[in-house]
């Protein structure tokens, strides 16, 4: 005659796999996130070499364009420079995307796999769409230097330049931990936590 499992045994498996579950679970959660913070890697390091093939066809020249959020700034009448002149040539600039596009740099490259919806479109409610959705771009772009007339060559640390980096810290967690994923001025790219990502930024102003 077989024995059956008594309800002490089948709760203790019941705990068990539980416990199991929550230890794996975060683990495959981690992988993936980091799978996706590697596409991102893989778009921003793309960018970088459609960049350096349109500066090597331009003297140098970094590709005449503004950021995707700031095109939709001038679109939507707003200034996003603090000289009026900037924004006067802004406004008649196109985006990043459309300039690069002839030397590889697809669509897909511009959308980072853990995009989100942005925090200051999320507290307005209603629809919601991520960065990419809302400006056509996950990464932002140094235009304020091209608008200034500067090219790869003018970054006096190129290996700390930034030259495009996440809209935000999408990958890992917000704050000061948090991680960007970052290229550089001579095209390498690299995750980088948001203070140390803050500190460059204010550097390369």
């Amino acid at each position: 005659m077989k024995r059956a499992f008594t309800l002490v045994e089948v709760l203790v498996v019941i705990a068990v796999i539980t416990i199991l579950a929550a230890l794996i679970f975060p683990v495959f959660g981690s992988v993936r996130d980091k799978s996706k913070q590697a596409v991102c890697l893989s778009n921003l390091s793309q960018i970088g070499k459609s960049v350096a093939l349109y500066a090597s066809d331009y003297d140098d020249r970094l590709p005449w364009a503004v950021s995707s959020t700031h095109k939709k700034a001038f679109a939507g009448g707003q200034d996003v420079f603090m000289e009026p002149g900037f924004n006067a040539l802004g406004k008649t600039m196109p985006d990043l995307r459309s300039l690069v596009k002839p030397y590889g740099a697809t669509e897909q490259v511009f959308i980072c796999p853990l995009d989100h919806v942005s925090p200051l479109i999320a507290a307005q409610g209603g629809y919601q769409p991520t960065w990419y959705q809302d400006c056509g771009s996950s990464y932002s772009y140094d235009d304020h230097r091209v608008i200034d007339g500067g090219s790869l060559s003018t970054y006096t640390d190129p290996s700390e330049g930034i030259l495009a980096a996440d809209l935000e810290g999408f990958h890992s967690t917000y704050g000061p931990s948090g991680v960007t994923d970052v290229l550089f001025a001579d095209i390498h790219v690299k995750g980088i936590t948001n203070s140390h990502y803050a500190e460059l930024n204010a550097k390369n102003r």
